[in-house]
């Protein structure tokens, strides 16, 4: 948590002579909100899945610009590079499309953010445990741009191509935290011990980063887009990046309903 969160936080809450229970989400909310403000933005992917983009030749490198904060012009951008293959989020392709869904699907189009349009024609899956492990998409000229935007980092592959070598992406380890215990209430549960959530870790290996990751410092706080919060561990060396999640975009609809309770 940033100082001015917590500093923000406890005038919040203020102070009572009475016990009470302030749920964490008070604090996430503070931490959110001033992430919010400060954090400037960058492009990763958790779980990244393969895509190919059939229509652009094989030595094509397209630079885009990226806002490093889209409430701050006066930061500027920064530039990222696309080639004819890139990884997208894994949860961004279905099989099957639906009306409230607007990442991609067979004969669907989606913007690949900061580039272009994309539509999807097709996909191959693995024999075995019937996982996509690629898509195929198109290039498409479009007059009014999709209602889906989806994030993406380009491959390994880009920075062997000429006016490509500054964007190759950077491998990393993303810890995911949730809340140490299960219960909103510790203090009314008998065995704590046995209340610790057992998922309140997890450590997801093979994720993928934008380029200007590489020159992210221990302690810098980003927001990945679509993602979350997030900062850069002491773990980070020159060939992985780790970052320890701070907060989710948004808050949960449970936490939206945990309301504090007066003893």
């Amino acid at each position: 948590a940033t100082p001015e969160a917590i500093n923000n936080f406890c005038r919040d809450i203020g102070i009572s002579r009475n016990i009470s229970d302030i749920p964490y989400h008070k604090l996430e909310h503070h931490m959110r909100t001033h992430l919010e403000e400060a954090a400037e933005r960058r492009l990763g992917v958790v779980c990244p899945l393969k895509v190919t983009i059939e229509n652009m030749a094989a030595d094509e490198v397209v630079t885009c610009k990226a806002k490093r904060h889209p409430g701050k012009p006066e930061l500027g951008t920064y530039d990222l590079g696309i080639g004819n293959v890139v990884y997208i989020e894994e949860s961004d392709f279905r099989e099957e499309d639906h009306k409230t869904y607007y990442g991609l699907a067979p004969g669907k189009m989606v913007m690949l953010r900061y580039a272009f349009a994309v539509k999807c024609v097709g996909f191959e899956k693995d024999d075995i445990s019937g996982k996509v492990t690629l898509v195929r998409c198109e290039r498409v000229e479009v007059a009014k741009p999709p209602k889906g935007v989806i994030h993406w980092v380009a491959s390994e592959a880009i920075a062997k191509k000429a006016g490509g070598e500054r964007f190759g992406p950077i491998r990393a380890e993303i810890r995911m935290y949730e809340s140490l215990f299960s219960t909103e209430n510790v203090a009314e549960v008998e065995d704590w011990l046995a209340d610790l959530n057992p998922g309140s870790l997890q450590v997801v290996q093979g994720c993928m980063l934008s380029a200007p990751f590489r020159s992210a410092n221990v302690g810098d706080k980003f927001q990945v887009e679509r993602v979350g919060y997030f900062c850069v561990d002491p773990d980070t060396s020159e060939d992985k990046v780790v970052l320890n999640r701070i907060c989710s975009l948004k808050e949960s609809t449970q936490a939206k309903g945990v309301k504090g309770k007066k003893k």
